[in-house]
């Protein structure tokens, strides 16, 4: 191949390797437990940047850039292990995070939450009215069941109302939050997702412990409270 198409195909890999760890960092900046996206993309990058150097001509600008992301990339490994440089991997996650915040407008957590399952229901939930239909609950088609689980509740909880022990709660806020409620949508097969809504919104606590089937709905709503007919 000539010289400048390995350059060319050098500077795509140096890109990649910053577009994967761009992307790893925001997916954890939206959700605590995305930061075991890292677990992947750094391998990932490792390999894109022994790519990049070994297409890059040597002292060239690419071979440098190619070093300078591999340097960053040693310097945050060691943040994770090693106690005194762990500000280095938290300062790079906020400073993505912020940068997202000013060209999206929100933080990558509270975008991720708008476009998500627990953002699609609470705008149904903000409907007005005195009920909660069938229709508003239908963010996970093909369910038969919706369980609640209100503050404090635990996994032993989970499991007992459930029928099954899968780590639900590991998905809510439940268990250090008391302003949500967590609905965990199932049918036959299991769980479809976990969801926590906002007592604010609609104060499912009431039902902690107990299942909803289609035939409960629409359930009673007084303000923000949510009862059973």
């Amino acid at each position: 191949m000539t010289r400048p198409l390995l350059t060319t195909l050098a500077w795509l890999a140096a890109f990649a390797v910053a577009a994967v760890f761009i992307g790893a960092a925001v997916v954890t900046a939206s959700d605590a437990q995305g930061a075991f996206v890292y677990i992947l993309a750094l391998p990932v990058c490792g390999v894109l940047l022994a790519v990049g150097h070994g297409l890059s001509p040597a002292r060239s600008v690419v071979r440098t850039v190619v070093r300078i992301e591999a340097l960053f990339l040693v310097l945050f490994l060691a943040g994770v292990v090693i106690p005194p440089l762990q500000f280095f991997p938290r300062a790079v996650t906020g400073a993505v995070a912020g940068a997202f915040e000013r060209l999206a407008g929100a933080s990558p957590y509270a975008w991720a939450r708008q476009r998500g399952p627990a953002g699609q229901l609470a705008q149904a939930l903000n409907a007005p009215g005195g009920e909660i239909t069938l229709a508003q609950m239908s963010i996970f088609p093909g369910w038969t069941r919706i369980c609640v689980f209100g503050p404090g509740s635990t996994e032993e909880d989970a499991a007992r109302t459930l029928g099954y022990y899968s780590a639900t709660l590991a998905q809510s806020r439940v268990g250090h939050s008391d302003a949500v409620a967590a609905l965990v949508f199932t049918n036959d097969r299991g769980t479809l997702g976990v969801v926590d809504v906002e007592r604010s919104v609609a104060d499912f606590a009431e039902l902690s412990k107990s299942c909803l089937t289609p035939g409960d709905f629409p359930l009673r709503r007084t303000g923000p409270v949510v009862q059973k007919p």
